[in-house]
């Protein structure tokens, strides 16, 4: 924190932002779960179109976007407390450890 009382951390989307401009790059650390799902077509051309120019696997994007979607929901969410005590709720339930059936390797996407 600065002194003003403001986080100096970068954002999900600062980060992926200078992954995109080259400027900087980040590595997916944890547990992956597979996932399939279907996308509507044009978000999927706009997914290839950054994977492509960012020379990165799809699935690091896909998850990158999506983290930065998650935040901004959850910040949102966190202003309605009754909501977000809720969802976290939910949340709280899914034991990762018993539903992990993923490799990891983001080269197998």
């Amino acid at each position: 924190m600065n002194e003003s009382g403001m986080n100096m951390e970068p954002t999900n989307l600062d980060i992926f932002l200078s992954e995109v401009k080259k400027t900087g790059e980040s590595k997916l650390v944890g547990i992956y779960h597979q996932v399939p799902f279907r996308m509507f077509s044009p978000h999927y051309q706009r997914v290839e179109g950054l994977r492509n120019y960012m020379n990165e696997p799809r699935n690091k994007v896909l998850n990158s976007l999506i983290e930065i979607a998650l935040d901004q929901v959850f910040e949102n969410l966190s202003k309605d407390p009754e909501v977000y005590k809720a969802v976290m709720t939910e949340v709280y339930k899914i034991n990762i450890g018993e539903s992990f059936d993923g490799s990891g390797d983001l080269s197998n996407d």
